[in-house]
Formats: structure tokens, sequence, C-alpha cells
């Protein structure tokens, strides 16, 4: 899994991940070789992020919202 974004909900999504055990990478820019991307980026910043993509894995997006 790479999770993209280095913020507060990419650097907790990783922590997680790898606490049970999935092999993370986070960081700002996509790996070719993951079998799944989770943008972890403002809303803003969607479209641009995944227009760097290259087509191949699966891609998600944290849907969660700052109180």
């Amino acid at each position: 899994v790479r999770v993209i974004g280095t913020g507060r909900a990419g650097s907790a999504i990783a922590a997680r991940l790898a606490e049970r055990g999935l092999e993370v990478r986070a960081g700002r820019e996509p790996l070719a070789d993951s079998d799944l991307l989770l943008l972890a980026v403002p809303d803003g910043a969607i479209a641009e992020v995944a227009r760097s993509i290259t087509p191949g894995p699966w891609v998600a997006h944290d849907l969660a919202r700052p109180r």
C-alpha cells in the first residue's frame, strides 16, 4: 500500500495499516509497483495527483473531514 500524503491523515492511516501487518510506504509521490494507492491529500489536489498516477493500481481517497 502506498499512502500519498504525509500530513496528519496520511501518517495516521499509514501507521494503522502497518500495525495490522500490511506493507506500507508513505510519501508524496505515487510508486508504480504498489497494488493500492491511497490519496490522503487535500480535495483540491486530488485531480493533480491522480493525473500523475500511471494506470494500473487501485486508487482510493481518504474521505475524512476535519472537525
